[in-house]
């Protein structure tokens, strides 16, 4: 009633931060050889890749294999990813996709996505081998069941110098590989054993 008046101020400083966090985000090879073979279509593949710039560890990762997808996050390294995913959905396929996703401090969100591309090859290559004639008549003497013969032969279609041979006489077995010239192959084995057989 006295007609005093009092007025109060303050003040009070912020953030501003719209500035959205910057994220990155790869893909591995699906397999050593970025190829889904049909032993890995019957396996679970884990499907791999890194995150960078300002993604962080549990960010949100959405994988897509065809209209199948696929939820993890970002390892605790805040570097790396990986999700579980079957080799069927993989070969029936051939490419995957990735997308992270991140939110700083002042929640300001970003996505990144990348894709990949890998090859599939479920059909087993086309094999053959022979045996020559263990000796020149094909039969072993005396004298020859003495000795070390070489057991030769040959290899065709799709078999490659390197590949594994394995040589079967009655109970004994012998290893080797197809020679340097993809077409020929040769195991020594005991006279003794061949005469036995």
């Amino acid at each position: 009633t006295a007609g005093n008046a009092t007025t109060a101020n303050t003040s009070h400083t912020y953030g501003v931060d719209t500035v959205a966090p910057v994220a990155s985000i790869s893909i591995d090879n699906v397999t050593s050889d970025n190829v889904i073979n049909a032993s890995e279509s019957g396996q679970t593949i884990a499907v791999t890749g890194q995150v960078g710039n300002e993604v962080k560890a549990g960010d949100a990762i959405t994988v897509t294999v065809g209209t199948e997808t696929y939820q993890t996050t970002v390892n605790t390294d805040g570097k790396t990813w990986s999700v579980n995913v079957p080799g069927a959905v993989l070969a029936a396929n051939g490419d995957v996709s990735a997308t992270v996703t991140t939110r700083d401090t002042a929640g300001n969100v970003t996505t990144a996505n990348t894709s990949h591309v890998y090859g599939v090859d479920t059909v087993a290559p086309v094999a053959s081998i022979s045996i020559d004639n263990v000796t020149s008549d094909n039969v072993i003497n005396a004298t020859e069941s003495g000795q070390t013969i070489a057991v030769t032969g040959q290899v065709g279609n799709e078999v490659k110098a390197g590949d594994a041979v394995t040589v079967k006489v009655g109970t004994e077995t012998y290893q080797t590989t197809v020679n340097t010239d993809g077409k020929t192959w040769s195991v020594n084995v005991p006279g003794s054993v061949l005469s036995a057989n």
